[in-house]
């Protein structure tokens, strides 16, 4: 939930995303002390959220014309040479 809901603000990349999550990933662990000793949570979280943002990042440019990420610019070209302008 965490990368839709940062996905969904346009300018917000995949940093934001992945301290977030992390941090939300550690606060939310039963024994804290194997973070940054190599437990796999500490990688997961971060990396699932990074994914979920590009879902989110969809709304603003589809909905609103307003590429949210890099690759949502580069899916925005995509559709601008196939004709199709997205948002109002």
């Amino acid at each position: 939930m965490i990368g839709v809901i940062v996905g969904l603000i346009p300018g917000l990349g995949g940093s934001v995303v992945d301290w977030l999550a992390h941090g939300s990933a550690v606060l939310t662990a039963k024994d804290r002390s194997q973070f940054g000793q190599g437990d796999s949570h500490g990688v997961i979280a971060p990396e699932s959220s990074n994914n979920t943002k590009e879902g989110g990042g969809l709304v603003p440019t589809l909905i609103f014309g307003i590429p949210g990420s890099g690759s949502m610019a580069i899916f925005f070209s995509g559709l601008a040479l196939l004709n199709m302008t997205p948002g109002p």
